[in-house]
């Protein structure tokens, strides 16, 4: 086993901008595209794992090398002249921790979680899980940033990185027998379930019920002059992108 830090991004609503551009352009675009990550990536000592489609993945030796590379790569990508005056918007997921190689290439649960944080952000953002942050923290490059955002759940990684903040209930929960199951279902299939209702109330009561599920700390790097729309994550309970085209959780041999 060997230590690694792993990089994924994917370029947020790709499928809507073939529709828009045409094969055509979205050639062009896709390949400026991997132009950049490339660029990126070899400036700061990353090595490509496996591209697929607008999706990279990469592991660098150095935490502090790889947050280097995605802070240029957002910002390249920002700065450029997309083909059909475009908006690309790439997330990208950071993570740290052991992996095996063999002949099918990297292989463990920890290159699975990395996918994972990925997958929970949208476009422009690039988000940090726990093992990551802590290495970077003191070393970020100048005019970067860290964001908390708190313990998120990463699907099918049932172990939590750290223990949730849901009280013990010592009270029955009669009679929403039916509710808590569609809660649960939502849970499972959700990266975000919202309840609403009266302080103490069945909702709030039915999320401590439910609410025991695998999740990660994940933090949120931020270059300097990052603009606050894309800063806060995600506000909704679905698997759709703000233009309703496409899942949020992208699949791959990686994260499916």
């Amino acid at each position: 086993m060997e230590t690694f830090t792993f990089l994924f991004t994917d370029i947020e609503g790709s499928t809507a901008l073939v529709g828009r551009l045409g094969e055509g352009l979205y050639g062009q675009l896709l390949a400026g595209h991997h132009a950049l990550i490339r660029s990126a990536l070899a400036a700061h000592g990353g090595r490509e794992v496996d591209t697929q489609g607008d999706a990279f993945f990469a592991v660098f030796a150095s935490p502090r090398a790889c947050v280097a590379a995605v802070l240029e790569m957002q910002r390249a990508v920002e700065a450029h002249r997309w083909p059909g005056g475009a908006q690309v918007r790439v997330r990208m997921g950071v993570h740290a921790g052991e992996a095996e190689k063999n002949v099918t290439g990297l292989v463990g649960v920890e290159v699975h979680r990395a996918a994972r944080v990925a997958a929970v952000g949208y476009g422009g953002q690039v988000l940090l899980s726990e093992a990551a942050a802590v290495l970077v923290r003191d070393g970020l490059p100048p005019g970067a940033s860290l964001t908390d955002l708190g313990v998120h759940r990463l699907k099918d990684l049932g172990h939590p990185a750290l223990p949730n903040n849901l009280p013990a209930q010592l009270s029955a929960f009669i009679g929403w027998e039916k509710e808590l199951a569609e809660v649960r279902a939502m849970v499972e299939s959700s990266r975000l379930v919202t309840l609403t209702g009266a302080a103490r109330g069945s909702p709030t009561h039915g999320l401590c019920r439910t609410g025991r599920v695998g999740s990660s700390v994940i933090c949120q790097c931020r270059p300097s002059r990052y603009s606050p729309r894309r800063g806060v994550p995600r506000p909704t309970s679905n698997r759709a992108s703000p233009d309703g085209t496409e899942s949020t959780g992208r699949e791959s041999r990686y994260c499916k």
